[in-house]
């Protein structure tokens, strides 16, 4: 059961598009030459709406398995590799960059 709505939440078509996002302003801030504090600002505007959407959802037992769904997510999409998969910690964290793919 828990499973199943760690699969659902994970599928939410606004948390997937919240995830892009997210990707998106981290490829952008790596590729800056200069550091912006827009750039910090933005993904950690991200990272909130990520948390508070969790959050909103919270089901006991389910902030254990959906940073799980996360990590198969992240490396079964080519956000990350297999060795950066362990650094995804939560539903809501950066996702590590740049994915050395």
């Amino acid at each position: 059961m828990l499973a199943e709505k760690s699969h659902k939440y994970y599928t939410d078509e606004w948390v997937r598009a919240k995830e892009k996002d997210l990707q998106e302003l981290q490829k952008q801030k790596d590729a800056a030459v200069y550091s912006d504090i827009n750039d910090d600002f933005m993904i950690s505007v991200a990272v909130w709406c990520l948390e508070t959407s969790f959050a909103e959802r919270e089901v006991p037992g389910l902030g254990k398995l959906v940073p799980l769904e996360r990590r198969r997510t992240a490396v079964e999409r080519g956000w990350c590799s297999t060795d950066q998969v362990e650094t995804i910690k939560s539903a809501w964290c950066p996702l590590p960059y740049p994915n050395g793919l």
